[in-house]
């Protein structure tokens, strides 16, 4: 059985190529396409990821909790897989319905509809490649390979062929085959693990309940997650929608970074809740802390630096972005928190109806709060519901979860060193900017380059000092598995 610690690191590596990609080509694809075009791009992936989740209907999360137990009875597994494969196929084509009625109903929509119709594709792709068979297996040298290498061809696409404003949508197109395109490799690869079938014998009554409710949960998050792009277009033009979109993308690449250890977490939650049962409470603490371990400094680090990162990877004309971003980097550990509960205690215990009643309450107070502040305050009020959104959903998932679920001794005494590293971060990131000159561009990206570096060091420094044993583990192995 493969380490948790190896997959969580192959996985924060694919996470980090999602990074990666936009970095090198954002401060590129920014200057040509422009606040407009960036703008344009954002609204009409805010609409289309919509109907890219309802065609998902929550079949990643719920087919690895239910496929991982049964993963090594080949025939469980392409029965079960046949049946979840043939739901998607449904689900997509409702989803592609819904939107085709959208186009026809909204003007306003309907002015996006190149850019949305590049987007959806992504539908169809995810479908075909039906990765979650993958992550069941816990194949996450295979998923991490195949991204980097797609990743790597869409770089040089990028540069070779996006050269005006009039690139857009061969932006759009190459963007979403940096992140859809390995699928079709694995049309051909996950029948190594599972030959999958169009079936009539779905078992609804089994399957689409839970599906449901981790669909409604998905919609809701995103709601509350993209509801701020969404109507920032709708209030504003398409050059402050690009700004805003520009900072809430960064902060976005970060969140994913650390919440990439999670997601290779939930298969091995879900096989130790079905045959380990006395491990599960260590593992739910171990997750917690190492996770805790690598966001308190990282969010500094963001919140600390926003200036100088949004100047060395967009330019002077997106710094208006700079107080959004510092408010987002805040929502960070939230929505980590809320991670964490939702996939490894709720959803691996069969809950996702509470999921779902949380996340609704939250959609409900964001779009509230947006319709209410966005106009009258603009981007800063986006980030700000943004922020009360992901703290709201980790408290109602927090408090219901640890309820009928607890784990004991969470936050322990060595989250002290994770504070004061933090403090440490945030004194040497500031001090940088304030003695290091950063006039220029390669100025300032050598000297957040030199604040990382130093942070880095000192936090490592402070760990091995203080003995912290979420470190020494991870170094160890953390969740090597005897078997």
């Amino acid at each position: 059985m493969k380490s948790v610690k190896r997959n969580a690191i192959l996985n924060v590596i694919k996470q980090g190529c999602t990074i990666l990609f936009p970095l090198i080509t954002l401060p590129y694809v920014t200057r040509v396409l422009g606040k407009d075009g960036l703008g344009k791009y954002s609204f009409a992936s805010s609409v289309t990821g919509y109907f890219v989740l309802i065609a998902a209907l929550g079949i990643q999360t719920y087919a690895v909790r239910e496929g991982a137990p049964i993963r090594d009875s080949k025939e469980k597994i392409e029965t079960f897989g046949s049946q979840v494969f043939s739901i998607n196929v449904w689900s997509s084509l409702v989803a592609y319905i819904l939107l085709a009625i959208l186009l026809m109903i909204s003007s306003k929509i309907r002015a996006y509809m190149p850019f949305i119709l590049i987007q959806s594709s992504a539908i169809i792709l995810a479908l075909l490649g039906a990765e979650w068979i993958n992550s069941i297996y816990e194949d996450f040298l295979y998923i991490t390979i195949r991204y980097i290498s797609i990743q790597c061809i869409c770089l040089v696409l990028t540069f070779l062929l996006v050269k005006n404003h009039e690139d857009l949508l061969l932006y759009t197109t190459i963007v979403v085959f940096a992140a859809n395109g390995g699928y079709l490799v694995n049309l051909f690869y996950r029948r190594k693990y599972c030959k999958l079938h169009l079936t009539t014998k779905m078992e609804p009554k089994k399957h689409l309940p839970p599906m449901l409710f981790l669909l409604v949960n998905a919609l809701a998050i995103m709601i509350y997650v993209n509801s701020d792009i969404t109507m920032l277009g709708f209030y504003y033009d398409d050059d402050v929608v690009g700004v805003y979109s520009f900072a809430a993308r960064i902060y976005n690449m970060v969140k994913s970074m650390i919440a990439a250890a999670i997601a290779v977490a939930l298969p091995r939650v879900a096989y130790i809740k079905a045959n380990e049962k006395s491990r599960y409470d260590s593992f739910i603490r171990k997750i917690f802390s190492t996770m805790t371990m690598f966001a308190f400094p990282m969010i500094a680090g963001l919140a600390c630096l926003s200036k100088e990162i949004i100047y060395v990877v967009g330019g002077e004309e997106y710094l208006t972005g700079t107080t959004s971003l510092i408010i987002l980097s805040a929502a960070i550990i939230f929505a980590l928190y809320a991670g964490i509960v939702t996939n490894c205690v709720l959803v691996v215990n069969g809950q996702e109806k509470i999921c779902m009643i949380s996340t609704l309450i939250t959609a409900g107070v964001n779009v509230l709060l947006n319709l209410i502040l966005i106009p009258l305050f603009g981007i800063e009020a986006a980030a700000i519901t943004t922020v009360v959104a992901e703290i709201l959903n980790m408290l109602i998932q927090a408090i219901i979860g640890f309820v009928k679920y607890p784990v004991r001794n969470i936050v322990s005494l060595k989250w002290i060193t994770y504070l004061g590293g933090t403090v440490l971060v945030a004194l040497i990131c500031r001090g940088t900017v304030y003695f290091i000159p950063h006039e220029t561009v390669w100025q300032t990206g050598l000297m957040i380059l030199c604040a990382m570096v130093v942070s880095v060091i000192v936090y490592i420094c402070l760990l091995l000092l203080t003995k912290n044993e979420d470190f020494r583990n991870l170094l160890k192995g953390f969740g090597r598995s005897k078997k």
